[in-house]
Formats: C-alpha cells, sequence, structure tokens
C-alpha cells in the first residue's frame, strides 16, 4: 500500500507495518468506535503497529448497515426521551435468537410468525441496560426490550401497554394485553 490511504474514518501511514498474530479488538475501541460512527458491525481486516508501539485497526464497515445502525442509536435517544431514567441499546439479531431458542426450549411457543426479515423491524428492539420502569406506549410507539440477567422491571404489567418485554431470566416475557412471541422469515431455520 502506498502512502496514507483511508479507510472509512481510519488511515494507515507508510511507515507501519502488519502484525502477524491475530488479534481481537478491543471492547473498549469497540465501544467508542460505534458510539463515535453509529456502527455495531465492524470486520477487522488489517491490524497494524505503528513505530512508536501503538495498535490501530483497519475496519471493513458495511455502509448500509452503518446507515442503519446511525438510523437505530437515534432510535434509542428517542426511546430515551419517551422513558425518562431508562438506559438502552440497540438489539441484534442474535439477542433475540437467543433469547427465542432459551423460550422454546423451556416449552413456550412462537405466536406469530411473519414472512419479513427481523432486519425490517431491527429498529423497534433494545437490550435494557439497568433497572427500570416504562410509561404505557401504543402502537407505533410500543418497544420490544430484551432484559438481561440481573436487570429488573420495576414497574407493574399495567404500565407496558403494547410493549413487550423479553427476559434473559427464565426466558420469561411480559405485556399488558397478551404475550407475543414472533419469529421472522430470516431467523426461523436458526432456531430448530
Amino acid at each position: 500500500m502506498e502512502g496514507n490511504q483511508m479507510f472509512g474514518m481510519f488511515k494507515r501511514k507508510k511507515k507501519e507495518k502488519p502484525i502477524t498474530k491475530e488479534e481481537e479488538l478491543n471492547p473498549e475501541i469497540a465501544r467508542i468506535i460505534s458510539e463515535t460512527f453509529h456502527v455495531t458491525d465492524m470486520t477487522i481486516v488489517e491490524i497494524i503497529e505503528s513505530p512508536d508501539g501503538k495498535i490501530n485497526y483497519t475496519l471493513i464497515v458495511d455502509v448500509c448497515a452503518a446507515k442503519a445502525d446511525k438510523s437505530r442509536f437515534e432510535n434509542v435517544r428517542k426511546f430515551e426521551k419517551l422513558i425518562p431514567g431508562i438506559k438502552l441499546r440497540p438489539a441484534t439479531i442474535n439477542e433475540y435468537i437467543d433469547w427465542l431458542i432459551g423460550y422454546l426450549k423451556k416449552g413456550g411457543e412462537i405466536t406469530h410468525s411473519y414472512d419479513y426479515p427481523m432486519t425490517r423491524v431491527l429498529e423497534e428492539w433494545f437490550v435494557v441496560e439497568k433497572d427500570f420502569t416504562i410509561r404505557p406506549l401504543h402502537g407505533a410507539r410500543s418497544v420490544n426490550l430484551i432484559v438481561p440477567h440481573g436487570v429488573k422491571f420495576l414497574g407493574k404489567k399495567k404500565d407496558l401497554g403494547h410493549s413487550n418485554l423479553y427476559f434473559e431470566d427464565e426466558f420469561k416475557t411480559l405485556n399488558d394485553t397478551f404475550d407475543e412471541i414472533p419469529v421472522y422469515c430470516d431467523i426461523l431455520d436458526l432456531i430448530k
């Protein structure tokens, strides 16, 4: 590679040399990149070390995914404003798949089967990051919240409106009216 070339927002300088051993992206660096550039899916294509010993990462980021991720991060902020005190992050398809597999293994059943991919509605899915309450949200304002191990819902069932809670503890669900356990066409084969 000649001179300086841009890889998204990251530069590789002429004097830098590749690192031969494989390393994972440092979680703190991943968090900073994710929050700064609104990207969650990153692939390391080259790890380089500068003459001063600092490690730099060259990443490939899917531009469409990056735009979608930016929209999802903006959506998080929108819902955090609607629900004061809640701390959210965008959920991934794999997080829902893991919950769904656990739920089905405990004898739960799918209530809704959709002929469109989960990516179409992924902006409605979040992970709650600390104990929380919620106010009733209905229709397009309702959300699907994955509640990780150790995070507690401090509200009442009537507070949910049309929103759904998916608890990783014991793989339970909670909704004000009925439990909605959806499966989407792009994940159906992954849960069998």
